[in-house]
């Protein structure tokens, strides 16, 4: 029966830590308006939401720490606290305690990377297929502005690599924001993990430097540049079957980009984006622009002018990115 009773421990854990460490302690109810820090750190052994507890519960027990977020999945805990009544030392000595250990505490204690906790980085597959140097501002324009509309975030940004999506947090609670982020990143199929240590400090430093950083519907800049890169895919097969002046090549690239770019800025459903055909219809009307300006028989099929820009975006799942087209090697 003891055997037992150990080996379901897991499942009935949260009944002896029912508080949990996410509870502020009562020394606290008052307003405090000290300035917090938030550390994370990496912590071996927890295997189960019993570990989670334990750790929550002791840490949760220091004076000074407002909030505990353990997670056995990711292997981390996070926590905020005061500075001025705690110090990153005593908990780190708390979770040793618990039995649970700190990866390196010599070491993580002397690099973990601190702010005012309202900043959190999430690793995103939202690279441009046309430009793999930058993000599809197209599919990131719905997810940052989902994050927007919440009451729970400030501001949202995506890096121009198009890797990574950072939250400005209004809402300090720990569990109200990892929901929210479960319900943006799932209902827009991105597949996200937070950037924890060395990853956060290295994201944290560029953000801050907002250097190469674009918030909600400034990605539209990307949709406009992935626009301009398609057109220029599209101007070297219409190049290969007829000379055009300065001139007419000017107008053919104004009015490829701007199809395109009003396309990623109007389409309906994440399913056009990924949709061959929807490609196609705007290259139908650029045809039909350019046998107008050249003449038919110097303008590319359809099928030629998708041919020379994609081969229908193969390695894309429509869901990580768009399905827009892509250069091809060399």
């Amino acid at each position: 029966v003891f055997a037992g009773l150990m080996l379901s421990f897991p499942s009935y854990a949260h009944i002896f830590y029912s508080n949990g460490g996410n509870q502020t302690p009562s020394v606290f109810i008052e307003q405090d308006t000290t300035k917090t820090n938030r550390i994370v750190l990496d912590v071996k052994g927890m295997t189960c939401a019993g570990c989670e507890a334990s750790i929550e519960h002791k840490v949760g027990l220091l004076e000074g720490v407002k909030s505990v977020d353990a997670i056995y999945a990711t292997s981390s805990t996070t926590i905020e606290y005061y500075p001025s009544k705690v110090n990153q030392s005593d908990i780190i000595d708390a979770i040793n305690e618990t039995g649970y250990k700190v990866i390196d505490d010599q070491k993580t204690s002397s690099t973990i990377t601190t702010d005012n906790g309202n900043v959190s980085f999430y690793k995103v597959p939202l690279v441009c297929n046309a430009a793999p140097t930058i993000g599809c501002g197209s599919r990131a324009k719905p997810v940052l502005n989902d994050f927007e509309n919440s009451e729970s975030v400030d501001e949202a940004w995506l890096n121009r690599a198009g890797t990574v999506i950072a939250v400005v947090w209004s809402e300090p609670d720990f569990m109200t924001r990892r929901n929210l982020i479960n319900q943006v990143f799932t209902k827009h199929k991105v597949n996200a993990s937070e950037l924890l240590m060395d990853g956060y400090a290295e994201n944290l430093e560029s953000f801050q430097a907002k250097s190469d950083w674009l918030k909600g519907s400034d990605v539209d800049k990307l949709s406009k540049e992935e626009a301009g890169i398609i057109a220029d895919q599209i101007l070297v097969s219409i190049k290969k079957k007829s000379s055009l002046s300065a001139s007419d090549e000017a107008k053919l690239k104004d009015k490829i980009t701007e199809k395109f770019y009003d396309f990623f800025l109007n389409f309906e459903s994440m399913k056009d984006l990924g949709n061959p055909e929807s490609y196609k219809a705007r290259l139908s009307e650029i045809k039909k622009f350019g046998d107008d300006l050249i003449g038919s028989d110097n303008m590319p099929t359809v099928d030629e002018l998708w041919s020379a820009c994609s081969s229908a975006a193969k390695s894309c799942d429509h869901q990580g990115c768009s399905a827009s087209c892509k250069i091809p090697k060399g």
